[in-house]
């Protein structure tokens, strides 16, 4: 069976999940292709005629996939009763995140048979959003236990092509409808953006890395745009810590950045 995986990671968690998937598939002699999502994705490099099945994976953003991930989806094409699944991550509760992300691929003829969520470690902590600590994933060796073991039960449920959807229960709705509503406010009236500090070396990783291309060097002075998505990659990730998002990240102790899973 070919199996096209479209995913889009922004601190690790959701391309470890969709990496360990690919080996388990692997193994079972299933044909993987996966596609690493930014904004200069070339979705011509998706032949959905081609493959037996579609997998999309993402963080969830307040019960919703990241812009990015939502633009890319609306520019697939069509394909009639095509099965495609979705792999979610996220460091709480997922709502009924995939199957509202699903909505605009019903109307494009693809048939849903599976929705997972996994619950890694909460990479975003700010202080004008989110006061749970980072968590480094690497030291949590039964954790990572439990997530493989959850990767193995979804590797055999994509194989038989099982029904398996989570988050559509009354409870994931409630939650998803709230967190969507509440989420973008709270970020809309709250978020600032991120800056940098004088630890900045200018090497240009964050440029380089940035998924939307937000980051720019002019002048000599590191610019952010106004295309973040908040995928967190550039504030974790910073080999000196020098992006901030305001004078309290600062404090390495207590806004410790996040470590995802053997990265």
């Amino acid at each position: 069976m070919k199996i096209a995986i479209l995913y889009f990671s922004g601190t690790g968690n959701t391309k470890w999940i969709v990496d360990s998937l690919s080996k388990m598939l692997k193994a079972e002699n299933q044909e993987v292709y996966l596609y690493s999502l930014n904004s200069i994705f070339d979705i011509s490099s998706v032949k959905v005629t081609e493959v037996d099945m579609i997998g999309i994976a993402y963080p969830t953003y307040s019960s919703k996939a990241p812009l990015l991930v939502r633009e890319i989806l609306q520019r697939l094409p069509s394909a009639e009763k095509l099965p495609i699944f979705y792999i979610t991550t996220t460091g709480h509760i997922a709502g009924d995140v995939n199957l509202y992300t699903h909505k605009v691929m019903r109307k494009k003829g693809y048939k849903i048979f599976l929705s997972a969520n996994f619950i890694l470690g909460n990479n975003l902590h700010l202080s004008s959003l989110c006061q749970s600590s980072a968590i480094d994933l690497n030291t949590g060796k039964s954790r990572i236990k439990i997530l493989y073991r959850k990767i193995g039960n979804v590797c055999a449920r994509i194989i038989n092509l099982e029904d398996y959807i989570e988050g559509k229960n009354i409870f994931a709705r409630i939650y998803g409808t709230s967190q969507r509503f509440i989420g973008e406010k709270l970020v809309r009236n709250r978020f600032k953006g991120f800056y940098i500090n004088d630890k900045c070396n200018r090497c240009g990783w964050c440029i380089r890395n940035c998924p939307m291309q937000n980051i720019k060097n002019r002048d000599e002075k590191i610019i952010f745009e106004d295309k973040c998505i908040l995928c967190m990659k550039c504030y974790n990730y910073c080999p000196k810590n020098a992006v901030q998002a305001s004078i309290k990240t600062e404090n390495l102790k207590k806004y410790k950045r996040y470590i995802g899973p053997n990265l």
